[in-house]
């Protein structure tokens, strides 16, 4: 402002702080018009209930399993919960306030002007991603607090020791908050340890990390793993790495296609990074491309925005922070340009009302990925709540309540949140998804089939799992699997300080168990004839709950008595090829493929095969059906041995 008037500069620095002011203002109401829960923000809260009312840190009470993956934010809810008794409120109120006060942080704080503060907030009130997980039930307002602090530190001049620690503290606090945030602390830390570097600093960086190395032996010691339950459930699946990374790359374009300023302002900060060539914005933009790398490792996630709105708020307080003159000087025209392409977007957040999701058709694009808001808003939506309505106001919600009032004791589905948290702790719930179940998250999902949806990897129930729950005692039929049930239960259910318990510990996290599971998906599956005796109707999905689903070890079933067929009938799936082995006294007798016969209708179709001549001869007690070759959507719908047991006998 050079060559103003030094009272009207005054007068402009007044208006600028006050345009600021607004603008914060613009956003809280905003966040307020669009907080709403998500299901699976109810998952912890089901914890937190557990936890405050004696239960421990538990999804099942009967298992310690880490169902959430931010520690940090759960035991500040916990915090509140126990003074409120009541979730829906207080989470969404403790969310608003954390969002604001770091909006509040960003602009008089970390902004080097007014006029970067003005453009800053502009991005941050239009930003879909950003607004959406404000106040979701998630983590993300902590995040934002916590990387707000960690920047103010982090763009001081001169960093010296004692900031070095205050800002690895704060990573350390973030990454306790959710584990993945070091991908975006860690370069700024490697950043500001280069210009301290000494052994003193060493010591104070690993001060600061003590929270996160606190929680992570708590972990082991308590839940026996050093990461959550979902990154089992989620991450260690099995999936072809090219595919989740051309999920990953799908999920960038669905940030493109319906928040486009999201992606825009990170992108700019970048390059405005590679302008500036200083030592912070380098470090910074380093950031946000492994952070971009990580999002598209990982495959994105189901929920749109969802892992952007941080790197936003990074870019964001780089913009504001920025000494590249062009930011400094033409900040009006930028800002106009952020709001034009704020209002690209198909449902610009400024124009969100109480009506937002109701009757809309693209919720959810072709790969998965969901406008997460727009679903659960016109049940869970902050404004839609009056005086005598129970919120949310979600059939999940319901659903749970009446499991609690008369449901079962035992039972299984997936979307575990909303039903799970009003079932109550009395309530044990299977989740198809595996993100509560420990033994379901480390069963491989190749195997299962190839549809997958990110986020969502739904495995079926071993047989005898559900058993095994409800009686409290190993049912599980195949014995590789039920061995490594009894291994994890020691972990999960035995006592916590025993000797065995820290054995066992060691062992499955070394990857002393892993055949185990390698034989249940390799060993052929045991069932009786009368299993699968019964027809299934041609043309009937793969995966319907009649036909039976096969692992690549196949289904070896038992006649219960030698017998002589001429025929066999078998349904399989049309496009794959199998092979049935014919057994006797354990030893296989004759074998013949059976290729796929292509059907235009799909799904499974019945074959019939003339058995080989050693089998009617010679009699046959079991028959092992597994597929050789295919699109890895494998079933059995039935089998049934035609003739030839008369003429056996005769002879």
């Amino acid at each position: 402002m050079e060559g103003i008037p030094l009272a009207e500069r005054s007068a402009w620095q007044v208006a600028g702080r006050q345009f600021c002011v607004l603008l914060v203002v613009v956003y809280a109401f905003v966040v307020i018009r669009s907080a709403w829960q998500c299901d699976d923000a109810y998952i912890t809260y089901r914890v937190v209930d557990n936890f405050v009312n004696g239960y421990g840190l538990t999804w099942n009470v009967a298992e310690r399993v880490q169902v959430y993956t931010h520690p940090l934010w759960m035991f500040l809810l916990s915090g509140v919960y126990y003074f409120t008794r009541e979730i829906y409120y207080s989470s969404l109120f403790v969310s608003m306030g954390l969002s604001v006060v770091a909006v509040l942080i960003f602009a008089f704080g970390v902004a080097r002007t007014h006029g970067q503060a003005i453009l800053g907030l502009a991005i941050l009130v239009l930003s879909k991603a950003f607004v959406d997980y404000s106040a979701s039930g998630l983590e993300n307002p902590l995040t934002y607090l916590l990387l707000t602090v960690f920047w103010y530190l982090y763009v001081r001049p001169a960093p010296d020791l004692r900031r070095f620690f205050l800002m690895a503290l704060l990573a350390g606090l973030a990454a306790v908050n959710r584990m993945d945030s070091l991908v975006l602390y860690a370069p700024l830390l490697l950043g500001v340890f280069v210009r301290v570097c000494s052994w003193r600093a060493v010591l104070l960086g690993l001060l600061g990390f003590l929270p996160l190395l606190a929680w992570e032996v708590f972990a082991i010691i308590y839940y026996g793993f050093p990461l959550p339950n979902t990154a089992y459930a989620k991450v260690f699946t099995g999936v072809a790495t090219g595919a989740v990374l051309q999920q990953g790359f799908f999920y960038l374009l669905n940030s493109v296609c319906n928040d486009p300023l999201t992606l825009t302002a990170i992108t700019c900060a970048i390059v405005w990074a590679c302008v500036a060539k200083r030592w912070r914005e380098t470090f910074a933009a380093a950031a946000l491309l492994l952070n971009l790398a990580y999002v598209v490792y990982v495959g994105g996630d189901f929920m749109g925005g969802r892992f952007l709105s941080v790197p936003l708020l990074l870019a964001v307080c780089m913009i504001a922070s920025a000494r590249v003159p062009v930011v400094r000087v033409a900040w009006r025209p930028l800002t106009v340009a952020v709001v034009l392409v704020g209002f690209v977007a198909p449902y610009p957040t400024l124009l969100t009302d109480i009506n937002y999701g109701v009757d809309r058709k693209d919720k959810v694009d072709p790969r998965g990925i969901t406008d997460e808001r727009a679903c659960y808003y016109p049940q869970t939506g902050l404004l839609l709540a009056c005086r005598g309505k129970q919120m949310p106001a979600h059939g999940w919600a319901r659903e749970g309540l009446r499991i609690r009032a008369r449901g079962p004791a035992v039972t299984a589905f997936g979307a575990i949140g909303m039903r799970g948290y009003y079932a109550g702790p009395t309530r044990h719930i299977i989740d198809h998804y595996a993100l509560g179940d420990p033994l379901m998250a480390r069963m491989s999902f190749e195997w299962v089939a190839r549809r997958w949806r990110v986020g969502h990897f739904k495995r079926e129930l071993p047989i005898g799992y559900f058993e095994s729950i409800a009686q409290r005692r190993n049912r599980i039929l195949n014995r590789s699997l039920a061995d490594f049930y009894d291994h994890l239960c020691t972990i999960t259910r035995g006592p916590i300080f025993s000797r065995e318990r820290f054995r066992t510990i060691y062992r499955m996290n070394t990857g002393a168990y892993t055949d185990l599971l390698v034989k249940y998906w390799t060993e052929p599956r045991h069932m009786p004839l009368a299993a699968v005796a019964g027809p299934v109707r041609d043309a009937t999905a793969w995966d319907a709950p009649c036909a039976t689903v096969l692992m690549p070890g196949g289904v070896l079933i038992d006649l219960g008595q030698p017998r002589h067929p001429q025929f066999v009938e078998v349904g399989l799936d049309h496009n794959d090829d199998y092979q049935i082995v014919y057994l006797r006294n354990g030893q296989a007798l004759a074998e013949q493929d059976s290729p796929a016969q292509v059907r235009g209708s799909g799904g499974v179709h019945t074959r019939k095969l003339a058995v080989p001549v050693a089998v009617r001869t010679e009699g046959v007690e079991q028959v092992l059906v597994r597929p050789v070759r295919g699109d890895g959507r494998y079933s059995l719908g039935h089998i049934r041995l035609i003739g030839g047991d008369e003429v056996a006998q005769q002879g």
